[in-house]
């Protein structure tokens, strides 16, 4: 039978067999075949409205936010046409397309009476025309730190005086960073060179007052500002009913879902549109608060003014407060320069209660939502703000419900999903339901019931219970974030991703192009792995944005046309997402690009497409490699189109196994695996696949194609190489491998291309053209990096032996902080091992216990037992220094003299510090996603510490304890070193407030790696419980002492250091030092009583 062709890479219905559907982790087609999703985001521009121009650097009419209209966004449909034959030209068809709730409900919260119904006309006209393209899209619900008007893209103005914000005050009270607002402020004051300003700062508005709260509140706002209520008509019905008075969180959800319902019910039966994404890049708020008095400094980005919270809410009361600026640093991504005394001169960002204002025009409760809430009152001795209920956002404060703890993604997100999707695919039931975790998570386990829970450590320690929406696709984000922040990218790159989670650094370093691709393929490979993980392998994934700036080392290839930097990045991401057979929507298509201002919101420069005018502005130059392209509207103004644009199996009928292409010999090979069977009363183009080959590289080149089985042909026009299998072919597995004919000829006008192109001098200038092709073939990262590692070899060798000629083993500290590289080397002939605190312990000695129970020299004598044991366990080497004087408390009490301390009246202020190094030379034996699994209660005197240790070693583990102390970080090459040997080396049962870990032999009688119990994550378990019950003990102000998910980073902090923020001399901490030895100890220290109840440590003060 014969069939009308099309294009491989049409997704049409007409092209596909009807509707594309999810089969076991594949999208599939009619004919069963697995499609290759592969597109765009569009655009950039949408977060913005047309009238009044909204680009963020612009001021006018930026508060009239109840008249603008996004009409035209992302382009005017006469424009569309251009548009979508360049994806289609390009092989990219899938489209994720921008909708801001803000675009269809800025006029108010009634999704019956204000929403725009000429942009969702405009929206269904525009979608309507994608099936004569091939393109399919879904629609993403966009949002970034909450609304324009809090610095980002989203939600309509409304919702802030919903909540009673006031967005005019946010630049005066800090309460937000808005682009054109505060650089309109910087433009009008003084030059401050201290405080640089860029595209990097608007990722911190997230924290912000305003930002944070309104996340809060639609979150959970019922839960956590059940005061705040609004009235509202029903959003269940059009016709005119009484008001009714619910929830800020029903307000603004039930708003939201609606208006997206309603939008979904008008795209309902248009056959492009796959289904819907319930919001972009997700924020928790406050929900589960890191801290009053300062934010995570390893997932929140501290950059520009940074105020703690409690100073965020004493700003948007109109207090003035001191506050940390923080600029771009190396190593650290940010330290702080400077403080600045911010003064809102009496504003205030909350409104006043003005009169009986109608359903959509709610101004709160013409207070700070929180203060009126009893979160925190205001000290007009000290001038701060005062923390009345630190654990507020931890637990639920509905009648009824007080006291439960929350978590964010059980009890607020997967219940918002399953209500979004249920609302949006009300008539159409095919829709598929597109989501995403919080960036640079992983989703947590999403199960039919807890009984289905497993073990996990790679992401929050929750499980999602409640239904799944229909046709759900996992859909998350990756950015190279040292890229993504740095704007810098040269010869090597960093593994961010292993970073966060302890990798130990030399670990996650890659060189060269390979090495960037190699980086790329495993963290691209570990999100979809953890996916699976969490919701089942019959889930699919796509990235939903990955992309670049194109701005990186200083916009130099705006003036040079030299885009070989982003070509690399943007080639490693694309063949990184490739080798895992994952689907993406790049991160984006914006026609409305211009070097001036990028993609017109904070000063971003994503776009694959530039729409400046060379011969207009003489300083721009287009990417040198589209110069043969630049006369044809397809590909005029692209970016880095020579990797973007690319051979691959679009259809395949079976699944892909691998694929490979090499942009600068355009060698594209392809493997997959089909059925043996025949099945009766099959289509027959279900034995067809379907291979992009595009014009933009081959037209020019005769092709030289080999199939390992099969029938193909080639359609030059359509862009498609078609390969048949006969259904009872007697292999299952098939190979396609396209190369060109003329490969030198092609390989010399691409050195031509280059040295045409006027770039900067580069060495390969002054080579004779065939040696710089044959220069270009050597991969010159491996060569590089083989020679890399030889010196470090050579230099850790040479270390070693100054070491033991010394006597004495050095501990390297694993993570990529400075203090703690090196942080501590060993000594010889010190009676006292200097301090990792950067101060000498010199109350070390007079902190003993008067009941018997060992106090300091005591342990050292623990520390010494069976050293003999260790050594022969080290292969003879001398560890009786390194293990002697090693003690350091459990806990560490010291006073700051900096900030007085919010405490009752002759109530004693601590900071409470854990001196504990960490090393983690993990990764190379477990890998990540191995790590915390096997839950256990250890008591410690009277604190119940709650650890866990690493699913391998779970079953197999006998006598855990927990290594509070500095031990195994000072042993070096513990390859030989047994869990039991260090187990009996500090016994815990002679030194009381020592825990340690001691196992018996492993199954299998091998020897572990001591280490593997830190990076299964025992010793940020026992931080982050001991930062619990000195904060449930003291009342008190408690430092970071660095207790994160994942052991790595924030751990060890030295010198006068407060996490990894460095203070200024005025600040260091005291040197007075107290053992703290139980529960006991600190509440003696704290003027409290320390009492357990449900296995927990509670406090009351003594009469």
């Amino acid at each position: 039978m014969v069939h009308q062709t099309f294009a491989a890479q049409d997704l049409s219905e007409a092209a596909v067999g009807g509707p594309i559907a999810i089969n076991d982790g594949r999208f599939v087609d009619a004919f069963g075949r697995t499609l290759s999703l592969r597109g765009l985001n569009i655009s950039g521009s949408s977060k913005l409205p047309t009238t009044p121009n909204g680009l963020s650097h612009l001021t006018d009419g930026f508060y009239e936010h109840r008249t603008v209209t996004f009409a035209g966004r992302p382009f005017p449909l006469d424009e569309a046409p251009l548009h979508f034959r360049r994806l289609q030209a390009w092989g990219l068809p899938l489209v994720r397309l921008l909708v801001t709730w803000e675009s269809i409900g800025h006029s108010g919260p009634d999704p019956s009476a204000d929403l725009d119904l000429e942009y969702i006309a405009y929206l269904r006209q525009l979608i309507q025309m994608m099936p004569q393209y091939g393109i399919k899209c879904f629609i993403c619900a966009h949002q970034d730190v909450w609304s324009r008007f809090s610095g980002g893209s989203g939600a309509p103005g409304w919702t802030f005086e919903a909540a009673g914000l006031d967005i005019e005050a946010f630049p005066d009270t800090g309460a937000a960073y808005v682009h054109g607002q505060d650089e309109m402020r910087r433009a009008n004051a003084p030059v401050n060179e201290k405080e640089p300003s860029g595209p990097f700062v608007w990722p911190s508005g997230y924290q912000k007052l305003a930002a944070s709260t309104m996340a809060t509140l639609f979150w959970a706002g019922d839960a956590l500002a059940p005061k705040l209520q609004c009235r509202r008509r029903p959003v269940s019905t059009s016709a005119e009913t009484a008001e009714e008075t619910v929830s800020i969180k029903d307000y603004l959800q039930d708003a939201f879902i609606e208006a997206f319902g309603k939008l979904a019910d008008e795209l309902s039966d248009l056959e492009s549109c796959l289904g819907f994404e319930p919001i972009n890049e997700p924020h928790r708020g406050l929900i589960n608060l890191h801290d009053f008095h300062g934010w995570n400094y390893n997932t929140d980005l501290h950059i520009g003014h940074y105020p703690t919270f409690a100073q965020a809410l004493a700003l948007g009361s109109g207090y003035a407060q001191t506050i940390k600026y923080y600029v771009k640093s190396w190593p650290f991504p940010t330290r702080v320069s400077h403080r600045s005394y911010l003064d809102p001169k009496g504003r205030s960002a909350w409104l006043p209660v003005d009169g009986d204002k109608p359903a959509n025009q709610q101004h709160g409760l013409g207070e700070c939502v929180w203060k009126a809430h009893g979160v925190w009152s205001w000290d007009e001795k000290k001038k701060t703000a005062k923390i009345l209920h630190r654990n507020y956002f931890d637990v639920d404060h509905r009648p009824g419900r007080e006291g439960t703890e929350i978590e964010w993604y059980h009890d607020f997100y997967a219940p918002f999903l399953k209500k979004f999707c249920d609302r949006v695919s009300r008539k159409n039931k095919r829709f598929m339901s597109f989501f995403e975790p919080i960036p640079n998570e992983f989703i947590p386990p999403w199960v039919a019931d807890k009984n289905g829970r497993t073990k996990q450590s790679y992401a929050v320690d929750t499980v999602l219970d409640v239904p799944r929406p229909q046709n759900l696709v996992y859909a998350p984000h990756f950015y190279d974030l040292n890229v993504l922040f740095s704007k810098h990218h040269a010869w090597m790159s960093v593994n961010v991703q292993g970073l966060s989670r302890g990798m130990f650094l030399p670990l996650a370093l890659y060189f060269g192009a390979s090495g960037l691709r190699k980086n790329y393929r495993k963290q691209l490979g570990n999100i979809a792995k953890h996916g699976s993980k969490s919701l089942g392998s019959h889930v699919p994934t796509i990235i939903g944005e990955i992309g670049i700036p194109f701005d990186v080392n200083g916009s130099r290839a705006f003036k040079t046309g030299q885009y070989d930097v982003q070509r690399d990045l943007m080639n490693a991401l694309i063949a990184g997402m490739e080798d895992n057979h994952i689907g993406f929507t790049l991160w984006n298509y914006n026609p409305h690009n211009r070097v001036e201002y990028g993609d017109g919101w904070n000063m971003e420069d994503f776009s694959v497409i530039n729409g400046d005018e060379p011969l207009e502005h003489d300083l721009i130059r287009q990417d040198y490699r589209n110069k043969p392209h630049e006369d044809d509207e397809l590909y005029r103004g692209g970016r880095v189109l020579d990797v973007i644009i690319r051979p691959y199996a679009a259809k395949t009928a079976g699944r892909p196994l691998r694929s490979n292409w090499d942009a600068r010999t355009l060698r594209y090979e392809f493997e997959w695996q089909s059925s043996s069977q025949p099945a009766a009363g099959v289509d027959d183009r279900a034995y067809l696949t379907e291979v992009f080959i595009p014009a933009y590289h081959y037209a020019k080149h005769k092709l030289i194609i080999t199939v390992s089985d099969g029938e193909w042909t080639h359609d030059e026009g359509q862009q498609t190489l078609r390969i048949r299998q006969s259904p009872g072919s007697a292999s299952s597995r098939h190979r396609l491998v396209v190369e060109i004919g003329d490969l030198q000829e092609h390989l010399a006008q691409r050195v031509a291309l280059r040295r045409q192109a006027n770039l900067p001098a580069s060495i390969l200038d002054s080579l004779p053209a065939d040696v710089e092709v044959w220069a270009e073939g050597i991969d010159w990262s491996k060569v590089f990096g083989t020679v890399f590692l030889f010196l470090l070899a050579v230099a850790a060798a040479l270390l070693a032996v100054i070491l033991q000629k010394k006597g004495a083993l050095g501990a390297v500290l694993s993570t990529w902080t400075p203090p703690r590289f090196f942080s501590k080397l060993s000594w010889k002939g010190s009676a006292q091992p200097p301090s990792p605190w950067g101060v000498e312990s010199q109350s070390l000695s007079r902190c003993r216990r008067g009941d018997g129970r060992p106090g300091v020299e005591q342990m050292r004598v623990a520390h010494e037992l069976d050293v003999a044991h260790l050594e022969n366990h080290m292969q003879g080497q001398p560890l009786a220094r390194i293990l002697q004087d090693l003690h350091r408390p459990l806990l560490r009490i010291t006073q700051r003299r900096h900030e007085p301390l919010v405490r009752e009246p002759g109530e004693r202020a601590h900071v409470v510090r854990i001196p504990l190094a960490v090393h983690a030379l993990l990764p190379a034996v477990l890998d990540v996603e191995d790590r915390l699994a096997h839950p256990l209660v250890l008591p410690l005197g009277r604190l119940a510490l709650a650890v866990k240790v690493p699913h391998r070693l779970g079953e197999q583990l006998r006598d855990v304890r927990v290594l509070a102390l500095q031990v195994v970080p000072y042993i070096m090459n513990t390859d030989n070193v047994a869990l039991p040997a260090l187990g009996r080396a500090v016994d815990a049962e002679q030194a009381h407030d020592v825990a340690v870990v001691g196992v018996e032999e492993l199954a299998g009688g091998g020897a572990v790696d001591a280490h593997l119990v830190d990076l299964g994550g025992v010793v940020a378990d026992v931080l982050d419980v001991a930062q619990d019950v000195a904060q449930a003990v003291l009342r008190e102000e408690v430092a970071d002492v660095g207790a994160q998910p994942h052991v790595g980073d924030g751990v060890l902090a030295r010198g006068p250091l407060l996490g990894r923020e460095t203070l200024e001399e005025d600040e260091a901490l005291a040197i007075d030092e107290v053992l703290a030895e139980g529960a006991e100890d600190l509440a003696q220290l704290g003027e409290r009583e320390v009492f357990l109840r449900d296995g927990k440590p509670h406090v009351k003060v003594k009469n």
